[in-house]
């Protein structure tokens, strides 16, 4: 069976350190925390008032269901911006480039290595994350489709890490383009709706770039799921598109943004490439 070397090479360097271990535990440490400190503060409640509420369930899927999603926003694009700007600073990535492998196998190598691990912690979660269906309200079929939506997510920030990786001398130059467009892209919709204010045409038009915010997208599915409002009922006003709306559109859009950020990335590190600020293409680089 044929593997990708560079996923091979970082799949046996995980397995010797301890660090993708020790996050791993903090992030069901802290899942688990969360989910059993609102259960007790429930259940403190029914004992008091004799009265079960079984939204309040649905509100605990919802805090663990975001706590999924801020950890992927924030670890996806650390681990896929450092890929291509870290060889370069250990001067390793013309070496890379010697090999027989293409540029787009190295893309493909790192890619996998973050979504290896960034799946694995949410497949980590999933106990914790089910624990809804012991109260129902939440069908498997549901969960499955937050947990795609997560994966989702994860592709399209970390193609954007990708591509200011292929295209940065350094991590640090790399890790702040691609969390400044990551938070653009995040609260960017939803600032242009706030500063169109009572101008309801022009406030129409920026409701209509929800769909390119994956903090929209992901509110959309969880409505979907759960009935959440929080994000809605603030611009229900501003946006002519409904949850539906937003969550297709929005998913079509990532997906086709992905494979095109995927696609460059490779071509920014091809030897036919765009030259870098040195005049140089990458594989031109003196080790």
């Amino acid at each position: 069976m044929l593997t990708n070397p560079i996923y091979e090479r970082e799949r046996k360097k995980s397995a010797r350190s301890s660090r993708f271990s020790i996050a791993f535990f903090l992030f069901n440490l802290l899942l688990t925390l969360v989910a059993l400190f609102s259960m007790a503060v429930t259940l403190h409640r029914v004992a008091e008032t004799g009265e079960l509420q079984y939204a309040v369930f649905l509100k605990i899927f919802c805090w663990i269901a975001w706590i999924e999603f801020a950890m992927v926003i924030v670890l996806m694009p650390a681990r896929t911006a450092a890929c291509i700007s870290g060889e370069r600073e250990k001067k390793t990535f013309d070496l890379l480039m010697s090999t027989c492998m293409r540029p787009m196998d190295i893309i493909i190598g790192d890619m996998l290595t973050a979504m290896s691990s960034v799946s694995l912690l949410l497949c980590s979660g999933g106990p914790v994350f089910a624990a809804v269906l012991l109260y129902g309200g939440v069908r498997l079929s549901e969960l499955l489709l937050l947990a795609a939506v997560c994966i989702l997510t994860a592709f399209f920030v970390g193609s954007i890490g990708l591509l200011f990786s292929a295209c940065s001398a350094n991590t640090t130059a790399s890790m702040a383009m691609t969390y400044a467009v990551v938070v653009l892209l995040l609260f960017g919709p939803y600032a242009l709706s706030l500063l169109a204010g009572g101008l309801s045409f022009a406030s129409a038009q920026a409701g209509c770039l929800l769909p390119l915010s994956p903090l929209a997208v992901f509110h959309s599915a969880l409505s979907l799921v759960t009935r959440e409002t929080v994000l809605s009922e603030v611009f229900e006003r501003t946006s002519p598109l409904g949850d539906r709306e937003i969550f297709a559109v929005g998913v079509c859009l990532q997906l086709l943004l992905s494979a095109f950020f995927f696609v460059l990335s490779g071509r920014m590190i091809s030897p036919g490439g765009p030259k870098n600020l040195r005049g140089k293409t990458p594989h031109e680089s003196k080790i």
